[in-house]
Parts: structure tokens; C-alpha cells; sequence
């Protein structure tokens, strides 16, 4: 399959991302490393370039700011793992901004190299220690995702 962005090439049903912050964001640890893991499904190709994928996990790391109270900025590189075994490289910024979360994303490697992916998840949920505050890390639902 030829390596470019095309209007259409890939979009994706339910996408879901556990991100996990080591250690938590607090006021006084503002930086941190990020994990997450994940999964695209129902994917389907509109313009057919990529009719072979379906599904893929994701993984990732980054590096994660304290920006408010459940408020993370983070960057980093992820691999999309598809159902064909076929595996694109990424890079991603994600805003955990409650009143205006954002994440996007560009295909470096891969399937899909070139394209871009960005908006604004459906559900974000944070999670915070009850006790001290900190921000562990959040769990992304996002109604889809599309790929041009």
C-alpha cells in the first residue's frame, strides 16, 4: 500500500485510551512519564486505500506537565498495532483539559504514514486520588476516529 494522506483513507467506530502518569501529577510534581495502552475498532476504509484494516491496539509513552488541578498536558510516541499484524508509528499530543479537552496525532510510519487524527474525546475521566489530589492518570472514550 502506497504511503500517503488521502481524504477518507481510514475511520474508526469506539477508540478507547488508559493513560497511566509515574509518578502522579501533583502541585509540586509537575512533570511525569506517561503509559498508555488502548484500541481502535469498527475501522473502515472510505476510499478503500486501507479496506485490510479493522482493528489495532495501541501503546504508547510520553511525557506528561501538570497544568491544573485534573489537568495534563502530554506528548509521546505510540504504535498502532493492526488486525493484519501491519504496525503504524505515531506521534500524539493530548490536552486534559475538562473544559476543552484535545489530542492529535501524526502517522510517521507505516500504514496510514502522513495522516493526521485529531478532536475532542466524547468522555474523559480522570483519576484522582481522593486524598491527595494527585492525577494518576485518565481513561479516553472517543465516539471515533478518522484518519486523512
Amino acid at each position: 500500500m502506497p504511503a500517503h494522506a488521502a481524504p477518507g483513507d481510514l475511520t474508526c467506530g469506539l477508540t478507547t485510551l488508559t493513560i497511566t502518569l509515574s509518578p502522579p501529577l501533583t502541585p509540586t510534581n509537575h512533570k511525569t512519564k506517561a503509559t498508555g495502552t488502548g484500541s481502535l475498532s469498527a475501522c473502515v476504509s472510505l476510499n478503500g486505500v486501507h479496506s485490510d484494516l479493522k482493528s489495532a491496539s495501541i501503546t504508547g509513552t510520553g511525557n506528561a506537565e501538570f497544568a491544573a488541578p485534573v489537568n495534563a498536558s502530554i506528548k509521546g510516541t505510540a504504535d498502532f498495532t493492526w488486525n493484519t499484524g501491519e504496525v503504524s508509528k505515531f506521534t500524539f499530543e493530548v490536552n486534559s483539559d475538562p473544559l476543552n479537552p484535545k489530542f492529535s496525532a501524526k502517522v510517521t510510519e507505516g500504514p496510514l504514514a502522513g495522516d493526521t487524527s485529531g478532536g475532542s474525546p466524547a468522555i474523559w475521566l480522570p483519576d484522582v486520588d481522593p486524598l491527595t489530589g494527585s492525577l494518576k492518570g485518565f481513561t479516553v472514550i472517543a465516539a471515533g476516529a478518522s484518519f486523512n
